[in-house]
């Protein structure tokens, strides 16, 4: 599949997805997990906390897909979840690991 069809592939699995279908929901997952993960692996430096992140996305794109009005910005939409998913794992291992705590 070449980069302009697995975009349209993935607005149509936002389509189906902000209609309801759990296959749709299914699909999506199946189809970002694995690139999410990767994302998150190269900037946590852990596979464990890369699939915590992961996890934390994915639901969150669950969750607000309806919230998404172009659904050609899945890919922006998704990688910007996912940094701030990062984001609050890394600040709170600094807070609980490193003594920041009052």
């Amino acid at each position: 599949m070449n980069i302009k069809s697995e975009s349209i592939h993935d607005e149509l699995l936002v389509l189906h997805c902000q209609e309801g279908d759990s296959k749709a929901f299914e699909d999506l997952v199946t189809r970002w997990q694995p690139r999410l993960w990767r994302y998150a692996r190269q900037l946590t430096g852990d596979k464990d906390a890369a699939w915590d992140v992961v996890q934390n996305a994915c639901m969150a794109i669950i969750r607000d897909i309806e919230k998404l009005e172009d659904q050609a910005r899945l890919r922006q939409w998704a990688y910007s979840i996912a940094s701030h998913k990062i984001e609050t794992l890394l600040l709170l291992h600094e807070i609980y690991c490193c003594g920041f705590l009052p």
